[in-house]
């Protein structure tokens, strides 16, 4: 029979929420769509004359479009066309709290984060931040603008639109990166010493599209990221097909590390949506240790538990996100302010919180040894990790330790070889962590 234009959820090729999604939309009704073509076709505008481009991906061989849902199928019965998916909402991942963050023991080995460039997709940063110094190195914009121009980067002079309207990602970046300075280190993010690349990829309300995370993420890889932190997401439940977890597993196949806020859907099964449930990613739930002196450290309640909806077992790791004190943007609308230097530091909480402190953690075991991969990295965290009285589902390979994973170094055989792939947590074998640090202070001398 030849193709049923007139109903485009048929075809294969659409992903299954555009399918839902055009069920029950009118023809004429503009759609946000990615389309991706075949490796070697290169892109191409539909000849429909309602299509309207919003940006393209070179990386993913992809477009992102609004077209009205009548042309998706003729669309999609493109022998170039691979693939077409929603270009879905994604938020920002917060719930709030009132607490201080606990430094990491990290420090100890000398290690900071120092040299590693970490991504952060966000709403954009206070760049004021006494916090930041000048080792926020790089901003671009890549939410939709009037005037159709996006991805508008500034190099260490910023831009209006680059600026945190929010406070979120300014919050986030300080928990990753922040050096302490305005509370003389008393709120001190986990890697202070590393660089930060900010991606606006949410709008000051702490919103954004698929496409517009996915243009953060392309920038980020092309000026040198080696860690992207990202603390949004999608509301509904994945299986990892989406289009941003597809672009995610590619990216980190290039050598980007991702760390993703696991959301804030629990206590609740099968809640984890994209990109958190992306195959290749550090997928973060949020642990409530602010009783950890009395050992009752605990997964938070809201954190967003697996599995994804193809049954594989998600979040990756867990991270503080209760309660977590951090740097407070002037121009942004979170109101629970630090009992200690209210001017520049907010308290919240969430798994938007737990995200930057893997983010960070990965800094510093990067600066440890710069030649690990991203499977490298998520097997030395989720090996070193604490196993709490949960669910595979709800905790992951348990509460991280970073000073513990520091340790694991100094007991694997030099030199090492990729990691095995398979399911869960890869076992990799790394350097001795003195030989790291003799090797650290090598590259200082030379």
């Amino acid at each position: 029979m030849p193709a049923n234009y007139d109903r485009p959820c048929y075809s294969p090729k659409i992903a299954r929420d555009l399918q839902e999604k055009l069920v029950c939309t009118a023809e004429e009704t503009s759609v946000p769509v990615i389309v991706r073509y075949r490796a070697g076709a290169g892109l191409k505008l539909p000849k429909a004359p309602e299509a309207r481009l919003k940006r393209t991906f070179p990386l993913l061989s992809a477009m992102a479009l609004r077209v009205p849902a009548g042309q998706i199928g003729r669309l999609a019965a493109d022998d170039e066309v691979e693939t077409v998916w929603l270009d879905f909402r994604v938020h920002a991942l917060l719930d709030r709290g009132t607490a201080a963050i606990h430094a990491p023991l990290a420090w100890e080995a000398g290690l900071t984060g120092e040299g590693v460039n970490v991504a952060i997709l966000d709403t954009g940063i206070d760049p004021d931040h006494p916090d930041f110094g000048d080792r926020v190195v790089m901003a671009a914009d890549h939410t939709p603008h009037p005037n159709g121009i996006d991805g508008r980067s500034s190099r260490v002079r910023f831009r209006a639109s680059t600026v945190d309207g929010n406070g979120h990602g300014t919050h986030v970046a300080g928990i990753a990166a922040g050096d302490g300075t305005a509370s003389q280190g008393l709120y001190r993010g986990v890697a202070p010493g590393a660089n930060l690349l900010v991606a606006k990829v949410l709008d000051d309300e702490g919103a954004g599209e698929a496409s517009d995370v996915i243009a953060g993420l392309e920038w980020a890889l092309a000026q040198g990221a080696q860690v992207a932190c990202m603390s949004l997401g999608g509301s509904v439940a994945g299986d990892g097909r989406d289009a941003l977890s597809v672009a995610c597993d590619e990216f980190a196949e290039r050598g980007l590390i991702i760390c993703v806020a696991a959301g804030n859907a629990g206590p609740r099964g099968y809640t984890i949506g994209p990109p958190g449930c992306a195959r290749e990613v550090i997928t973060v739930g949020a642990a409530d240790a602010t009783r950890a002196d009395s050992g009752a450290i605990t997964v938070a309640g809201f954190s967003s538990r697996g599995p994804t909806t193809d049954d594989r077992v998600k979040p990756d790791i867990l991270f503080p996100g209760v309660a977590i004190t951090s740097c407070r943007a002037a121009g942004g609308h979170m109101d629970d302010p630090a009992p200690s230097f209210p001017d520049y530091y907010v308290s919240a909480s969430g798994t938007s919180m737990a995200a930057p402190f893997a983010a960070g953690a990965c800094a510093l075991l990067l600066q440890a040894h710069p030649e690990a991969t991203p499977h490298q990295i998520r097997d030395m965290l989720c090996q070193a990790a604490t196993p709490l009285s949960a669910e595979p589902n709800a905790q992951g390979s348990g509460l991280a330790d970073v000073a513990a994973s520091l340790d694991l170094l100094a007991t694997l055989p030099d030199p090492f070889p990729p990691p095995p792939r398979q399911s869960g947590c890869l076992t990799g074998l790394l350097p001795p962590l003195a030989w790291l640090l003799s090797g650290m202070e090598k590259r200082r001398s030379v």
